[in-house]
């Protein structure tokens, strides 16, 4: 990484020489014209870039840096998919850290209700407590009901 640093920087510095000073702040913007998804100042960037380039009247230095612009390119692709991927990780490893805190939330309250169930005792007939939706909790011979408190479901 450290080198393609260093590579890039080398292209710069020789666009410059080929090009005229202000070339690489007009790269700089077509980068990032393009990472922040900002189609008229890339197509701005572009056009600059493109008159730099046909204003070059030697025909070797106009081909190197047509040459580096594709070098560049590349990387600015290269860039940006891994942008884009470190983006879909960091978006994953949110997920599940709201999915696990959900999960813990969702346990925290059964462990409360259970709590609950477990201090007012089995129903008078000495049956379990089974959930039945909402707060509602029915004795499993079926002919008692218990309701947990609000605060207890969610």
């Amino acid at each position: 990484e450290e080198e393609e640093e260093e590579d890039m920087d080398s292209m710069f510095d020789e666009m410059e020489s080929l090009c005229g000073n202000g070339v690489g702040d007009i790269i700089r913007r077509l980068n990032e014209s393009i990472f922040a998804g900002d189609k008229a100042e890339k197509e701005r960037s572009e056009a600059n870039l493109k008159q730099r380039v046909d204003a070059i009247n030697d025909e070797n230095n106009k081909q190197r840096v047509r040459n580096l612009l594709h070098l560049m390119e590349e990387n600015r692709r290269r860039a940006f998919l891994a942008f884009q991927e470190a983006e879909r990780k960091r978006k994953a490893e949110l997920k599940r850290i709201r999915d696990e805190e959900e999960r813990r939330r969702k346990v925290t309250l059964e462990k409360k209700r259970q709590e609950y169930l477990r201090l007012n005792g089995r129903c008078c007939a000495g049956f379990a407590w089974i959930h039945q939706g909402g707060s509602l909790y029915r004795c499993s011979a079926g002919g008692h009901t218990c309701h947990v408190p609000q605060h207890l479901m969610s």
